[in-house]
Formats: structure tokens, sequence, C-alpha cells
């Protein structure tokens, strides 16, 4: 579409560069990570698990997320609509919200969300990391899920005419056979639509050689590094020559 080139794709249409303003470039409004939570060993009784997301658990969860189920979901438009228009009102302009499938990505509620609040939202295509995959992942063949991806950009998710505006992020821990489908998949729709690609990486102190193989694959399956992000790359820390 020669009429994206050079300006923002959001979910209520095209925008100038110059518009964007200022940007939270890794957000999820909307989200459900149920299929990620595990059980704490020191939650004997499963109370933990179970337990409303309050300030009496913050601290608790914030050392161990995974563990407290309400933690995991964030369905609440009205509440997105506060939290988002506090951005606003802070001086934020615009949200690059990275919820794929397999996080209960939702085009209406992201759109409704950016029309409440004012706040640009560009939303992402693809699939998140394998426990989060759909159970019908295994019988699509990867040219379809490219397909998919192509098609949420250039006409719309499904019946909604909402189009994403960028791919990712993609999920890969390990990485798994099946994520490295998904990202080959993305890498090959990015060369098709010129689309950002954001790609959740799971970087770990003794694997160093990650992020490079998975640089290679998207690169040998005709993505643009150049135009790619790799999020989660704090857990880096201070490991400069790592980063770079």
């Amino acid at each position: 579409m020669k009429e994206r080139v050079g300006r923002i794709q959001t979910v209520c249409g095209l925008i100038e560069p110059a518009d964007l303003g200022p940007t939270l470039m890794h957000e999820h409004l909307l989200f459900d990570l149920r299929p990620l939570h595990r059980r704490a060993a020191w939650d004997t009784d499963g109370a933990f698990a179970v337990a409303p997301a309050t300030p009496s658990i913050h601290a608790r969860t914030r050392w161990d997320w995974f563990a407290n189920i309400d933690e995991l979901v964030v369905d609440d438009e009205a509440l997105a609509v506060d939290e988002v228009t506090l951005f606003r009102q802070a001086g934020g302009s615009a949200i690059v919200d990275c919820t794929t499938v397999g996080l209960a990505r939702d085009p209406e509620a992201i759109r409704r969300i950016s029309l409440a609040t004012g706040v640009h939202v560009t939303m992402g295509a693809g699939y998140y990391q394998d426990r989060c995959l759909p159970a019908s992942f295994d019988a699509i063949s990867e040219d379809a899920i490219v397909d998919e991806i192509v098609r949420d950009i250039d006409v719309g998710v499904g019946g909604t005419g909402i189009r994403a505006g960028h791919i990712g992020e993609i999920g890969t821990t390990i990485p798994t056979e099946r994520e490295l489908k998904s990202l080959r998949a993305a890498a090959r729709a990015q060369a098709r639509t010129g689309a950002m690609l954001n790609v959740h990486q799971a970087y770990t102190a003794a694997d160093r050689a990650n992020q490079h193989r998975l640089a290679d694959i998207i690169e040998s399956s005709g993505g643009d590094l150049a135009r790619t992000v790799f999020s989660q790359m704090d857990r880096t820390g201070q490991e400069l020559e790592q980063q770079l």
C-alpha cells in the first residue's frame, strides 16, 4: 500500500510521523497471560495463586508475578481508559500495543480505548510464545501464518477492518520449534509489508548466543534487522557489550 509508506498505521487510521508525539514503545492495554501461570513452591495451599491483585500482595507479585492468576489478566476497558488518560494528561500521545494472538488481542477494544482517550495506538500482528499459542497453531502452515499477518496489516483483523500497524511482539523463549516457525513467518511477513518487527526474547546470562540466533533467523527469512526491536533487553543488566 503506497499510501502507508512513511506513515504510521494506527487502529484509527494512518497518521503522519510528526503527529506521533511522545510514545510508549511496548505496552499491553488488555491482555491474558494466564496460560503462563505457575504456582509458587511456597504457595502450599494455593491461596496466593487465587488472591485478588490488590496492593496488599503487590510486593510479593513483583518478585513472582506469574504465581498470581489475577495479575496475569487485564480485561477491564474502563480501567485501561483511566490509565491511558493519565498518560495523555502527562503529555503522552501514542502507544505501541504489542498484544498478539495468544495474549487475547482485541482489536475493537483497542480502538475503543484509543477513541475514548485521544491517544494514537498501533496494534501488533502475529503470535506470542509457545505456552500461549492456540490449539490450532500446529495445523497452520508457515505460509498461512505469513498470509494472516499480511492480511492483518493490509486489510484488518478478521472482519473488523481494524489494521495492525506493526508485527509482534513475536514470542520466543528458548526458543521452541513452534516459536521458530512463528518467527520465520513474522520475518517473511515483514519483508512483504515493511512493518516494524518486535520480538520477545528470553535472555539468560548463561546463553549469550540466543539473540544472535534469532537475528540470523530473521535475516535469513528475509526480515529487516534495521526495523526489528528486541524486547526485554533490560534483562542483560549492565552487560553493555551484549546489548551492543
